[in-house]
C-alpha cells in the first residue's frame, strides 16, 4: 500500500458506468429495447463523458493556479475531429 507521499503506478481516478436500470429508471422502454440503446450509443457515452472530465479538470486546474504545459497542435485537430463527431446526425 502506497504512504500517503507517494503516487501509486497506475491508479485511476474518477469513474462511470451505465446500465439497464439506468435507462429503465427514466425511460418507458423495456430491458433490451434499453440494452440496445446502451450498445448503440457506448462509444459516443464514452466520448462524452471524458470531453466532460477534461471540462472538469481544465476548470479546476485553472481555479487552483495549475499552469498548463504548452499545447500541441495535433491534440487539438483530434479535439475538433472529436467534437464534429459527437455533434454530427447520426
Amino acid at each position: 500500500m502506497a504512504q500517503r507521499n507517494e503516487v501509486a503506478e497506475g491508479k485511476t481516478y474518477a469513474g462511470n458506468n451505465w446500465c439497464v436500470e439506468d435507462i429503465l429508471s427514466k425511460f418507458d422502454v423495456t430491458e433490451m429495447e434499453a440494452a440496445r440503446f446502451l450498445v448503440e450509443i457506448e462509444r459516443r457515452l464514452g466520448e462524452a463523458m471524458t470531453i466532460a472530465g477534461w471540462n472538469v479538470i481544465d476548470f479546476e486546474a485553472d481555479r487552483q493556479g495549475l499552469t498548463e504545459k504548452p499545447e500541441d497542435d495535433s491534440e487539438c485537430d483530434q479535439d475538433d475531429e472529436l467534437m464534429q463527431w459527437l455533434t454530427a446526425d447520426q
